[in-house]
């Protein structure tokens, strides 16, 4: 069930991709602070994990929760970006799209809150979102953002690195042998007709000379983009989260090493019994979060 105070609205990214967002106001009066959501990979912003959960528990402390659609969403999407009075069309989501470009989705979504007269923004993310939230933090810096909540921030470099095993080397040249092709050569893996992605992509989180393999690895010394974070961070993982399945990346020790590398607070949870969407447990987590976010606008 989400919030009872609803609507679709349509922002601009700063670069002029147009994008839809569900933002869900408190029962009444007018908040200050919003909690911006953004989702992980081949997400949306109306069936992300816990969007729903995360509506009614944000708007119940009085704050507002906006979830964004980004270049990322789906696995394949078109997308339309305005310039003037002109529009073009382009292939992206979550197959296709490229990581840096993210900061321009979020600090349009920022823009917007700022624009409709929210004073605090706190910006979260899931999965993805994540390393979104933490790229977009550290290279953008707008003052509106007060807070950082990550859910479920693993290690992709080191996962796919882990899932690839002996096979890794092999398959990260051939992913370079089709980037090289063009921006929308698709890597051929596994047998699942569901797993659709990019070489481009794959490359982004697998080859961690890129900046989206950087951004959340957890053996890096230093974490340079936790490093350049200016605000309290809260930190959710699941116990059975089958993507921090990395030997020697466990949840302590990713607190730690976001510990050891932020300059602000940064605070944790960690849930048993659930996993990276944290299936069965999105109430508490939505409670905590609500609660968490309080505390900080």
């Amino acid at each position: 069930m989400f919030a009872k105070r609803l609507s679709i609205e349509k922002f601009s990214a700063t670069d002029g991709t147009l994008l839809y967002g569900l933002l869900a106001m408190p029962g009444h009066g007018r908040p200050r602070t919003a909690l911006l959501h953004v989702h992980g990979l081949t997400g949306s912003f109306y069936g992300s994990t816990a969007v729903e959960e995360l509506s009614v528990a944000v708007t119940r402390q009085g704050i507002a929760f906006f979830s964004i659609e980004t270049r990322g969403s789906y696995s394949i999407k078109e997308f339309t970006k305005r310039k003037g009075a002109k529009e073009t069309d382009f292939i992206a989501g979550g197959a296709l799209e490229k990581f840096e470009d993210c900061a321009y989705d979020i600090e349009g979504a920022v823009r917007f809150l700022v624009h409709h007269g929210f004073k605090r923004v706190i910006l979260e993310g899931h999965s993805t979102g994540c390393q979104k939230a933490v790229y977009y933090s550290a290279t953008q810096m707008n003052r509106a953002v007060k807070a950082l909540v990550l859910l479920a921030p693993v290690d992709d470099t080191n996962f796919d690195r882990a899932k690839f095993g002996r096979k890794y080397d092999s398959v990260i040249r051939k992913a370079r042998l089709l980037a090289g092709s063009g921006r929308y050569a698709l890597m051929p893996i596994g047998k699942d007709p569901y797993t659709v992605v990019g070489a481009s992509r794959l490359l982004s989180t697998a080859d961690p000379k890129n900046v989206e393999a950087r951004t959340l690895n957890y053996s890096l010394r230093p974490m340079g983009y936790i490093a350049r974070i200016r605000v309290p961070i809260l930190a959710v993982f699941g116990t059975d989260d089958s993507y921090m399945a990395v030997a020697g990346i466990d949840p302590k020790f990713a607190i730690e090493r976001l510990r050891e590398n932020c300059p602000r607070a940064v605070d944790s949870l960690i849930i048993n019994g659930t996993d990276h969407g944290f299936t069965g447990k999105r109430r508490l987590l939505a409670r905590k979060v609500a609660e968490w976010a309080s505390e900080h606008s």
